[in-house]
């Protein structure tokens, strides 16, 4: 669907855009919930046609892009084992 030079899908075809199938289920809740990482809430643009809900390509790679540079961010800094972790490793034979 076009309208304003954007080409709008209908939510159940994001998977056209990403090369598998998503479940309809998990879609809305991109759009309603949104997901959360690294403590921001990224959610999906959408557009209400009707009664039916759209996004575009672009909304997509957009979500997509954001929920990638959050995770790409610097890592938490990993703790080195202590001699309680050594202990509790050896207690257990790991």
């Amino acid at each position: 669907m076009k309208g304003d030079g954007t080409t709008w899908v209908p939510l159940t075809q994001i998977g056209e855009f990403l090369g598998h199938d998503v479940h309809p289920g998990t879609t809305h809740r991109w759009r309603l919930k949104g997901v959360i990482h690294n403590g921001e809430r990224i959610k999906l643009a959408v557009r209400k046609i009707g009664s039916r809900f759209f996004t575009s390509e672009e909304a997509v790679r957009t979500f997509i892009e954001r929920l990638n540079t959050v995770a790409n961010e610097p890592a938490i800094e990993v703790r080195h084992d202590t001699d309680e972790t050594s202990k509790l490793l050896d207690k257990f034979d790991v």
